[in-house]
């Protein structure tokens, strides 16, 4: 069976350039993110400055106030502005009255009167350009608010409208093709990193993965083929010394078990035949001991019979003795009995 492979999902080389890739990633997507912030800024400032050339270039046409009383003059004055200006969508010319600034002018007619917002009141009052991004309909805007004199009244503000949708499209626009872009470069690149570290790494280190495990189940004679110039030549080159080491010391080992094999053959011939002679030994005295137990027997047989013998006569001697010691006492009780009858006599004849 053969051995498993490398995955190289699985390898720290796969995940270093994972990370390395998701650090481009974020370090790109922070540039990115400041060059869009910068040319939004840019495109910004161009608003802004194209408002002021359109606030000045009107401040600059109302010269008279006859000019200045000529609505009809002074609308065509801010639709031909709207004609040449695709990106404007909607001009206020605001006046104070009474410490309020009301629509003196608008390109929307249904505002004029209307009161205008707090930025054309402070821009009047500091006599400085405010700027602000709303949202208006759900579009972004610019809004951009310019102090200016007409007819010789400073009481004006310049109110202007700019559009930011296009603007936004062209960077959302622009967003899109980087995100497309960054991933496909970096698919591309990983897919080809991927590819050449298999080439390069994963296959030859599942070479050395399979001839290590032939290693290990005891082939010394496997080699890796040295066909590289690169590390792996190196690490093949070590692993093949490695194997050859290990070779020769195998086969030392052989030659040392089989000189060890010898002398424990010889050792348990040596010991066989001490183990033989020692049978014979232990058989001869065996039968020794067979044949003196042999003769304990009879002789034991013999003092047997020669004790039983003994026995009987010691008996019958014993038999003697009792009819011997029966007689002595019939014989004393005898004497006895003479002996109280001449006591008796005796007495009877003191008495006489």
């Amino acid at each position: 069976m053969d051995p498993k492979r490398l995955n190289p999902f699985h390898s720290l080389l796969f995940r270093l350039i994972v990370s390395t890739f998701l650090a481009t990633i974020f370090v790109l997507g922070v540039f990115y993110f400041l060059m869009i912030g910068k040319q939004r800024e840019m495109v910004e400032k161009n608003y802004v400055d194209t408002a002021i050339f359109l606030a000045k270039s009107f401040e600059s046409t109302i010269t008279k106030r006859e000019e200045l009383e000529n609505v009809g003059f002074l609308y065509g004055l801010i639709l031909k502005t709207l004609y040449t200006q695709n990106n404007i969508d909607l001009i206020n010319i605001n006046k104070e009255n009474n410490g309020r600034m009301i629509v003196y002018l608008s390109s929307e007619s249904n505002l004029i009167g209307e009161e205008a917002s707090l930025d054309n009141f402070y821009s009047l009052k500091d006599n400085r350009i405010r700027t602000a991004r709303i949202i208006k309909n759900e579009r972004p805007f610019l809004k951009v608010v310019v102090p200016i004199s007409l007819a010789g009244q400073t009481s004006f503000t310049y109110e202007i409208f700019l559009s930011l949708a296009q603007m936004e499209n062209y960077f959302n626009t622009i967003r899109n093709y980087f995100i497309i872009a960054l991933f496909s470069l970096v698919g591309t690149l990983l897919f080809i990193l991927l590819s050449l570290s298999k080439i390069l790494i994963f296959n030859p280190l599942n070479e050395l993965k399979k001839a290590m495990e032939l290693v290990g189940r005891g082939d010394f004679k496997v080699r890796l083929k040295r066909k590289r110039k690169d590390e792996m030549e190196e690490i093949f080159a070590g692993f093949n010394k490695m194997v050859e080491l290990l070779d020769e010391n195998y086969q030392r080992l052989k030659e040392a078990k089989k000189e060890l094999e010898e002398k424990v053959k010889e050792r348990t011939r040596e010991l066989e035949e001490a183990k033989m002679s020692l049978e014979i030994r232990v058989a001869a005295k065996t039968r020794d001991l067979r044949e003196l137990t042999q003769n304990l027997e009879k002789i034991v047989q013999e003092r047997t019979k020669e004790l039983e013998q003994s026995k009987k006569e010691l008996e019958a001697k014993v038999k003697e003795l009792e009819k011997f010691q029966k007689l002595v006492e019939g014989r004393e009780l005898k004497m006895m009995e003479m002996k109280k009858t001449i006591q008796e006599l005796e007495e009877k004849l003191k008495q006489k």
